[in-house]
């Protein structure tokens, strides 16, 4: 499998409309959302190599995770090549997924000593860099994906032991109570693992998926129920990655 983005954060700031790609190898590459063009060197995340990596952010952080020794990331938006090592996860894996709101990142499932997990760990934007444990999936998982609004994180899809397709799971957590997971919904069709989400406030996206998967569905965060067709990718992909401004997903 060749090096690929996942789950970037999706990133309308005050400081600029940058949002930034980080690869498997540990390459930061960002674009500028408002304008058409190819993506630019950022730097580095001066972690280890991740797998499966989990990210979040703010107007001012980025944060990226997901590896066996559970580093974390964190890069200024407005300075290129300022990633630092700067915490750690709760319970190191890879194959996580995350998301965040303006002050929280989430960290959801993943895999680590031989199993999956329904773990979700939580982390400040803002702090020192210590996440801890903040609830639980309602199904134990990897490579899902995630998405999320200023008071919803909602993750959906992976792998748990059944069909290379993935699971059609779909379920939230508020940002503001953490604990168990609530199920909502389902993804539909097939190809569910593997799949990266985006948002604006109120609309979320689930993109491609298992096998290079092409497939684009469409979920209302408020209200949530099973997703809806929403058209196709030009190129199919799996682990990939979505940012989104309030009008424009990438």
């Amino acid at each position: 499998m060749t090096p690929t983005l996942f789950n970037p954060y999706r990133f309308a700031g005050a400081v600029s409309n940058r949002g930034v790609f980080v690869s498997h190898a540990g390459d930061l590459t960002y674009i500028e959302t408002g304008t058409l063009g190819n993506a630019q060197t950022f730097g580095v995340t001066n972690v280890e190599t991740m797998d499966g990596i989990a990210t979040g952010g703010n107007a001012t952080y980025g944060v990226a995770g997901g590896s066996y020794t559970g580093s974390l990331a964190r890069w200024t938006f407005a300075s290129t090549g300022s990633s630092v090592d700067w915490g750690d996860m709760d319970r190191p894996r890879q194959d996580t997924s995350g998301c965040s709101n303006e002050t929280l990142m989430v960290i959801a499932g993943g895999y680590a000593s031989g199993t999956w997990h329904t773990w979700i760990d939580s982390v400040s934007i803002d702090g020192a860099g210590s996440a801890s444990d903040f609830g639980d999936l309602t199904t134990a998982v990897y490579g899902g994906a995630s998405l999320s609004s200023a008071t919803r994180a909602v993750f959906a899809g992976g792998y748990n032991g059944g069909s290379l397709s993935g699971i059609t799971t779909q379920a939230y957590i508020t940002f503001a109570s953490g604990g168990t997971a609530t199920s909502a919904g389902s993804l539909i069709g097939s190809n569910n693992w593997m799949k990266t989400g985006c948002s604006n406030s109120t609309i979320g996206l689930w993109a491609g998926g298992y096998d290079e998967f092409d497939g684009i569905q469409k979920i209302t965060i408020a209200s949530l129920g099973t997703a809806d067709d929403y058209g196709d990718l030009t190129n199919g992909f799996h682990k990939g990655g979505g940012l989104s401004s309030e009008t424009v997903a990438v």
